[in-house]
C-alpha cells in the first residue's frame, strides 16, 4: 500500500477503490433490473467474513470480489466515500453541508443517506432508495417488520455498527480483552453474534424472498447437473448400449423437477392415507403426475 498508494490516485491502473463502488457494483446491477440491497459491516475484517462466508454459504451463490479501502480507513473518510463516490476532498468541496472536519463534534457519519442521493442525481439515476444505520436489536427488529416494505425499492442499504462497536470494546474494556483475547476467540464471537442476530434473520429472508427470481439460472443449474451426469455416465452406456442418448437434455429438464414433485406427492399421499384423512384430489394429482412423466419420457424416446 505505501508504495503504491499515491500512484492509485495519480494513474488509471489500480484496484477497485471505496468511491468507486457504486460505480462498479451497484449501479450496473440497478441498470440490468436487478433489486439491490447493500450491507455494510463497519470494522469488518476479511478473516471476519471467511468465518461468516460459510454461514451464508447455503442460502447465495456468493461471487467474491474485493475492492481496496482508501486511507485513511475511518468512517469519516471511507465510508462517506463509498456512498458519496467521491474522494473526502471533493465531499467537501461540493457538498460542504456535507462534510464535517475532523475537529468538529458533530458526528462524523450523519450525512450518508444525503450522500447516496447525491450520487445516484450525479449519474442520472431515478432509482429508489432506502438507507437504514442499525446500532441496536431494536432497530434491526424494525428492520426486518419493514421487509415486505423495502423491497419495493431498487436499492436498499444497510450499515450494521456491531461489529466496530466489538472492535472497539475490545479495546477499551477489559472484560472484552479477556473474551476476545487472540484472533481466533475474536473471530469466534463475531459468529457467535452472528448466528442469533437480527441480520442472520435478514439473509434468511432475503434468501426466502427471492430465491425464486431467476428461473434462467434455475434452468441453467438443472442443465449443468444434467450435462455433468451425463459425462460421466456417457463411456459406461457407450459400453454396455452402444449408443448415446441425443435427448438426455431434454429429457433430465422434464424429468427432475416432475420426479421431485411426484416424490412429495407420494410420501404425502401415503402418509395421510395411513391417517386415514387422505383426499380424493390428491391421488388424483399424484396419478396425473406419473402418467405424465411416462408419457414424456414415451414421447422423447421414439423422436
Amino acid at each position: 500500500i505505501k508504495q503504491n498508494y499515491m500512484d492509485w490516485m495519480k494513474g488509471d491502473e489500480h484496484p477497485m477503490l471505496s468511491n468507486e463502488l457504486f460505480k462498479t457494483k451497484v449501479f450496473p446491477a440497478l441498470s440490468e433490473g436487478e433489486k439491490v440491497f447493500l450491507i455494510v459491516l463497519d470494522n469488518f475484517r476479511y478473516d471476519q467474513w471467511k468465518t461468516l462466508e460459510r454461514e451464508i454459504g447455503d442460502l447465495f451463490d456468493i461471487d467474491e470480489d474485493v475492492y481496496c479501502s482508501i486511507l485513511p480507513t475511518a468512517t469519516q473518510y471511507a465510508r462517506n466515500a463509498i456512498f458519496s463516490g467521491l474522494m473526502p476532498v471533493q465531499i467537501a468541496q461540493m457538498f460542504p453541508d456535507l462534510w464535517v472536519d475532523e475537529d468538529e463534534e458533530e458526528g462524523k457519519n450523519l450525512n450518508e443517506e444525503p450522500l447516496i442521493q447525491t450520487q445516484l442525481e450525479r449519474y442520472r439515476k431515478r432509482n429508489t432508495f432506502s438507507y437504514h444505520k442499525i446500532n441496536t436489536s431494536q432497530e434491526a427488529d424494525k428492520l426486518l417488520q419493514q421487509l415486505h416494505t423495502l423491497e419495493k425499492n431498487d436499492l436498499n442499504v444497510v450499515v450494521f455498527n456491531f461489529i466496530d462497536m466489538l472492535s472497539h470494546a475490545r479495546t477499551e474494556s477489559k472484560m472484552v480483552r479477556e473474551l476476545a483475547n487472540n484472533e481466533s476467540a475474536y473471530r469466534s464471537i463475531t459468529l457467535s453474534w452472528f448466528r442469533h442476530s437480527a441480520m442472520a434473520d435478514l439473509f434468511r429472508q432475503l434468501a426466502q424472498r427471492w430465491k425464486n427470481v431467476d428461473p434462467v439460472r434455475k434452468v441453467w443449474k438443472l442443465a449443468v447437473m444434467s450435462i455433468s451426469c451425463q459425462i460421466f455416465t456417457a463411456p459406461l452406456a457407450w459400453y454396455r448400449f452402444h449408443s448415446f442418448p441425443e435427448y438426455f437434455l431434454l429429457t433430465n429438464l422434464i424429468a427432475l423437477p416432475l420426479t421431485s414433485a411426484i416424490v412429495v406427492l407420494s410420501v404425502t399421499t401415503i402418509a395421510l392415507s395411513a391417517m386415514g384423512c387422505c383426499p380424493v384430489f390428491l391421488v388424483a394429482i399424484s396419478d396425473y403426475a406419473v402418467k405424465l412423466l411416462v408419457s414424456c419420457l414415451e414421447t422423447i424416446s421414439s423422436m
